[in-house]
């Protein structure tokens, strides 16, 4: 634990984090940027927020940055909505932004080989997906970056970054900011998707990317 947090706190060097402990528990707010659509977060229950390969559950979104840090402790100021030191926050589920990853839900209209495809190909995005969050260089530390409403109502688009040391396997990354959604893609379990009419087969026998 005491390496992760050094190499945490040379992290926030750059990202203009300040980590502050508050009996062994540690939160985190930006200080150094005036950039309220950039952020840092940390997924406490990554297995539950994980929803699939492109959508994570229940994200604290930031609406309001406060101009001065606020003295007082965080709190629940109404149902999924925060109020902390350095602005206010709502609880969203966040969807990747640039990128289409299959579902779990399949059309019944489907063949059995076709949706048994699917199932699979949506199950290893969303383990993927998982592991790259796990793997940060504090589990669960993200970034949040430009989010912006989604078509879909109570549901945000943002880019996620994740921090890692050492290579990961499958993704193309070398370790350091690694953009999920790059990542996803790169690892084949991911199509760039541009919110329009979605048309790669994900349950075709051998997938083909562009």
């Amino acid at each position: 634990m005491g390496d992760k947090l050094k190499k945490l706190r040379l992290l926030a060097l750059g990202l203009g984090v300040a980590a502050v402990s508050w009996g062994g528990a540690y939160a985190y707010m930006i200080v150094n940027t005036k950039d309220a659509l950039n952020y840092t977060e940390i997924i406490e229950n990554i297995e539950e927020s994980v929803y699939d390969g492109d959508t994570i559950l229940d994200v604290p979104v930031l609406l309001y940055r406060f101009e001065d840090a606020e003295p007082f402790a965080p709190a629940d100021i109404w149902p999924g909505i925060q109020k902390r030191t350095d602005g206010i926050y709502a609880l969203s589920d966040i969807r990747l932004r640039g990128i289409d990853a299959p579902e779990h839900r399949v059309s019944t209209s489907l063949s059995e080989e076709e949706r048994n495809r699917i199932k699979a190909r949506a199950a290893a995005a969303e383990a993927f997906l998982e592991d790259l969050i796990k793997l940060s260089i504090v589990p669960g530390l993200i970034t949040i970056r430009n989010p912006a409403p989604d078509l879909y109502s109570g549901r945000v688009l943002a880019d996620v970054i994740v921090y890692h040391v050492d290579y990961i396997p499958g993704s193309g990354a070398e370790g350091g900011e690694v953009n999920v959604a790059d990542a996803l893609v790169k690892a084949g379990l991911a199509v760039p998707y541009d919110g329009g009419e979605k048309t790669f087969d994900w349950g075709a026998e051998t997938l083909v990317f562009d």
